[in-house]
């Protein structure tokens, strides 16, 4: 696990690389270019440059590719457009020039003339912004930006006699004073977003002359967002989230472990570790890809994109210097850092303005309740990757039921007038439908009289909202009422509408679609629902994401035929360790085949593969081929292990359950299943020679035969070839032939009815050709396995088998197989007197068995399986 001193190690050298990355491909000697992308490049980039510079420099990083941080630093201040300047990067400059010595008496600056001087005092300077704050045109967090420059200016000796900074910092003590439960209303509208931590964070440098305020209310925020956060962002709605609230992760567990400010550190150091590794595919050849095949708001779009990369990499070496004063903790696990938690969130007393947030049962999400001036402040579910909405839109807001009318889009807005939460469910009511087009004119931006009441409601893995209109106007005035559930490419849903109104539901494609993009992703597919306009309307939508399957087998035919029939409703993630527990958080279930395939044979290798599953918070899976591993026969601890740690496991046999529950010793917590085997019909079929048997045999060299045996498959302990050789070296048939490819070390005698091969893995059409030669599989099983891969084959080819008394044939094979004891003398009484109509009635039986190894019907029960056992945990 992570420790803060290694986390900030990484956070500087991700930051270091990615300017690396900058200087090599777009910025020379880290000159920025005038222009990126077609867009000019203004002081707020180069501002940002300067203070990630002195940053750095501060974390004892003096050259990035040659060339010298605090030089470069000091040149970009020194020419950055005094007028132009103000806000965020005058008191990002104004600090910039702090750390590196000062405005006075700096040897650094030798070179500077007096206009030099008083450039770089204009830079710092924003007091011209206070007449906006003060006439309401600034949202709130401009107090606390304005009053960080006035600090920054009276640290570098430049703040004026006739200054407002003590009439500032009482505006914020009134300000953090007043916040109840810790949360920033930004605009005064119930704007609760990711501007609640920042404020804290900009006002981080002159906390202590707040007074008890700051802190008192950053712990509440910070105890609320633990719950909140999500890995796509600490707050995943409204303004400034997407790669900003990945890093806001980052941000705040700096915070709350470098000053102590939170009851679970650990936590807090894992969600910014987890954001850490997430950060760095946000960044390509030197800039951050948030404006690529995803959005941000148009405030901060494109033209912004060289400012968002150098705002990113400053707030990581900020972070990283907060965690160096840390104490010398762990992070905790993926699935620690997100715990499971059910719980509504209240922002104020006076509104009715939360969030619900829920994890857990393989289904997170948040649900905000509050106000906001687009699509992004809607009362959607987020869990960024899973469920998201279309970023700064005011026309295809998910997830909410839109009336279209007027040329423009309505919907409820802003907390509702009631909100009640119980565990797993929320109810909710809004009492009119507003235009999400703030600039509309009349007559779209007159609100339409009605109602909305939902009810949100976890059911199992599935989310479900009952929705009940009512709508004061005439339907004919109404061009449509619609719903869409936008879906990523990476996590399908499945989705189901059901009304009783007159509608459509249909998927439409939206891949490509600019308008179908979020701060993460762009959005695959749309679900739709149109609804005829009425008064009254009810309709309720359910969303089941798809289960997120890592195994440890993938493309194995097993693998694939088990999961491929389940369609979107599963997702297989492939090029996954299971030691890797940051990887496998992405996922909801690790699917174990044969362990000792994925952590070797030892005991204590299944305990640390075991450890990083638990660590990730996925459902161990265990379908069990196998009794003790093929080829560590004596490694049965590993196995033990397993068994003690599986969440679940399915057995292909009541009669291979009975065998390992008696051999070993399960958890109390272990689902049990009998699901069998299913049949490689799908593989075998298409291989079969036109021709049938005789085409076969001619392509094998082969002459008719009344009867022919085949042995097939690997060597094992427990498959008695050499039985199978003797009875037939004794049977007094002279119309038999035996074809054994599978020979090991046994002795075969001189015996032209017996033909033996050294056993080889051969490809899938010469191994279906030999199957199709055969009247008749011998399976000369002894106690000791679970299954063979065989009857799969024998089922899946339509070939009887003449089997042992062996238990698990018995149960899978049925009456397709004829039974002929357990001794080389049972065989050869049974090859003696075996019939052609002995073999037709066996041949016969095969339909009915192959359908109930169908690997639709095993796939379905699977699912239900893994979809019920995720759901619980």
């Amino acid at each position: 696990m992570t420790t803060p001193q290694e986390l900030a190690d990484e956070l500087r050298d991700l930051a270091v690389t990615v300017l690396t990355d900058l200087e090599r491909l777009h910025a020379p000697g880290l000159e920025l270019p005038r222009v990126f992308g077609g867009f000019a490049v203004g002081a707020d980039a180069r501002a940002d440059l300067a203070f990630t510079l002195g940053l750095l420099h501060a974390e004892g990083v003096e050259e990035i590719a040659g060339v010298r941080c605090d030089d470069v630093a000091l040149e970009i201040v020194r020419r950055l457009d005094g007028p132009s300047t103000h806000s965020f990067y005058s008191y990002r400059a104004a600090e910039t020039v702090l750390r590196l010595g000062g405005l006075d008496d700096n040897p650094r600056l030798s070179a500077w003339t007096q206009a030099d001087i008083a450039n770089v005092e204009a830079v710092i300077d924003s007091t011209s912004m206070l007449t906006m704050l003060d006439d309401g045109a600034l949202p709130n967090n401009f107090a606390v930006v304005l009053t960080r420059c006035e600090v920054a200016r009276r640290a570098l000796g430049r703040l004026p006699a006739d200054n407002r900074l003590d009439e500032l910092l009482d505006k914020l003590r009134g300000l953090f004073g007043g916040l109840t439960h810790g949360w920033w209303d930004d605009f005064g509208g119930a704007n609760y977003d990711m501007y609640t931590p920042d404020v804290y964070l900009f006002a981080e440098p002159f906390s202590d002359e707040l007074g008890d305020v700051w802190e008192t209310g950053l712990r509440k925020a910070l105890a609320d967002l633990a719950d909140v956060a999500t890995p796509g962002g600490a707050v995943s709605w409204g303004r400034s989230t997407g790669a900003l609230g990945v890093v806001m992760n980052v941000e705040l567990g700096a915070t709350a472990v470098g000053r102590n400010m939170s009851d679970n550190p650990a936590g807090w150091l894992g969600k910014a570790a987890l954001a850490t590794i997430a950060l760095r595919a946000w960044f390509e050849s030197g800039v951050v890809n948030s404006h690529q095949y995803r959005m941000t708001m148009g405030y901060r779009g494109p033209e912004r994109r060289l400012q968002m990369t150098l705002d990113l990499l400053g707030k990581l070496v900020q972070a990283a210097h907060e965690l160096r004063a840390g104490a010398a903790i762990e992070a905790a696990s993926p699935a620690e850092s997100f715990a499971t938690v059910d719980r509504l969130v209240r922002f104020e007393d006076a509104r009715n303005a939360g969030v619900w947030t829920h994890r857990g049962g393989g289904l997170d999400f948040v649900l905000p309740f509050v106000g906001g001036f687009s699509g992004d402040y809607a009362s959607s579910p987020r869990q960024p990757g899973t469920f998201e909405t279309a970023v700064d839109s005011n026309r295809h807001v998910g997830w909410l039921p839109l009336i279209h009318a007027d040329g423009t889009v309505r919907g409820v807005q802003g907390p509702p007038s009631a909100l009640d939460h119980e565990p797993g469910q929320v109810w909710v009511e809004h009492n009119l439908f507003t235009s999400f087009d703030l600039g509309a004119a009349e007559p779209a931006s007159i609100p339409v009289q009605g109602s909305r009441t939902a009810t949100y409601t976890v059911d199992g893995r599935s989310l479900v909202i009952d929705d009940a209109l009512e709508i004061d106007r005439d339907p004919d005035t109404i061009d449509a009422i619609s719903v869409a559930v936008p879906e990523v490419r990476h996590r399908p849903l499945s989705v189901v509408f059901e009304t009783d109104a007159p509608h459509t539901a249909t998927v439409v494609d939206t891949r490509g679609m600019r308008q179908h993009r979020s701060f993460w992703n762009e959005h695959h597919r749309l679900h739709e629902l149109s609804i005829e306009p009425a008064r009254s309307i009810a309709y309720r939508c359910r969303i089941t994401p798809a289960i997120r399957i890592a195994s440890s087998a993938h493309g194995h035919l097993y693998d694939s035929s088990l999961w491929d029939p389940l369609g979107d409703r599963v997702t297989r993630h492939t090029g996954f360790a299971f030691e890797d527990a940051v990887a496998m958080s992405a996922c909801d279930v690790a699917h174990v085949h044969w362990p000792e395939w994925t952590s070797g044979e030892t005991a204590a290798d299944a305990e640390r593969t075991i450890g990083r599953l638990r660590a990730a918070g996925v459902t161990i899976f265990w379908t069990q081929h196998n009794r003790v591993p093929h080829y560590y026969q004596d490694a049965s601890e590993m196995y033990e292990v397993w068994a003690a740690n599986a969440d679940v496991v399915v057995h292909h046999s009541e009669y291979g359950r009975a065998v390992m529950e008696a051999q070993y010793t399960y958890g109390d917590h272990t689902r049990h299943a009998v699901i069998p085997h299913g049949h490689w019909g799908h593989m075998l079929e298409p291989l079969r020679p036109q021709g049938g048997r005789a085409e076969a045999e001619n392509l094998l060299g082969m002459e008719p035969v009344v009867l022919r045996l085949g042995v097939v498959g690997a060597p094992r302990v427990q498959k008695d070839v050499q039985l199978v050789i003797d009875a037939v070296h004794a049977s007094s048939r002279d119309d038999i032939e035996l074809r054994v490819w599978s020979l090991g070390d046994e002795t075969v005698p001189d015996d032209p009815r017996i033909i033996a091969e050294r056993y080889e893995l051969t490809d899938p059409a010469l191994y279906a050709r030999r199957l199709f030669t055969l009247d008749a599989l011998v399976m000369p099983f002894t106690e000791g396995m679970l299954t063979t891969g065989t009857m799969a084959d024998a089922i899946g080819a339509g070939i009887p088998t003449l089997a042992s008394s062996w238990g698990y044939l018995r149960e899978a094979l049925g009456k397709t197989a004829i039974y002929y004891g357990d001794t080389a003398a049972d065989l050869a009484a049974c090859l003696d007197g075996l019939s052609a109509d002995d073999l037709e009635a066996a041949r016969a039986a095969i339909p009915e068995r192959r359908a109930a190894h169908e690997w639709d019907a095993i796939a379905e029960a699977t699912y239900e399986l893994i979809d019920d056992v995720v759901a619980s945990r």
